[in-house]
């Protein structure tokens, strides 16, 4: 009777340690599955990691390449700021040169002239000097000294252009009337040394 009783017992045993097994068995298996699911999420965050390092490299040569473009780009305006002001102080150079080899007249507008120079100095010359064209010589002052007689106004429109430039009256009896039409008239002849010829 006592090993009939044992029986169920230890049936109940068996039973207990199979369900145990089961379970760890079970329990082993969803670990495995969680392990391999933590594996899969490890790759994809490293694929991530190794993506964004990538990317981050990218962006530092792109950074390095863009400070390099404004390091020349800022020579560059620099040297055009220089270039800039040379040319700047050339010009004003050149414009200052240039109104030092205009002939100015006081009682004469600016640009009274318009497209006829030598037309407006003759027309000058004969209101306000009134000298025979024929008698009419002009002294050069650029440097040759030389001295050039003209039968006209118009033979000597060429050098009416150039600066520096004097007018003189061979007729002797014609010296005064020229001194006093000089000295009464409000006028200013600037030569291309910088002297200036006007009323007394």
């Amino acid at each position: 009777m006592p090993h009939e009783e044992d029986e169920p017992v230890g049936s109940g045993i068996l039973e207990e340690i199979r369900r145990l097994r089961q379970e760890h068995k079970d329990a082993a298996a969803d670990n495995k599955q969680a392990l391999a699911r933590v594996e899969k999420s490890i790759q994809d965050v490293a694929k991530q990691m190794s993506t964004l390092e990538k990317q981050t490299s990218e962006l530092e040569t792109r950074v390095g390449n863009t400070e390099d473009r404004m390091t020349q780009l800022e020579k560059a305006v620099v040297y055009l700021l220089q270039s800039e002001a040379k040319v700047a102080a050339k010009c004003n150079e050149l414009e200052a040169r240039g109104r030092r080899k205009n002939i100015r007249i006081h009682g004469v507008e600016e640009r009274a002239e318009k497209n006829d120079v030598v037309g407006s100095v003759k027309e000058l010359i004969r209101s306000k000097l009134d000298l025979p064209t024929a008698q009419l010589r002009i002294f050069s002052e650029d440097g040759t000294n030389r001295t050039e007689t003209f039968a006209s106004l118009k033979d000597a429109a060429s050098m009416l252009r150039n600066m520096g430039i004097s007018v003189v009256e061979e007729d002797e009896s014609e010296s005064e009337k020229i001194r006093h039409d000089i000295l009464s008239g409000n006028w200013t002849l600037v030569t291309s040394q910088g002297q200036s010829k006007g009323p007394a």
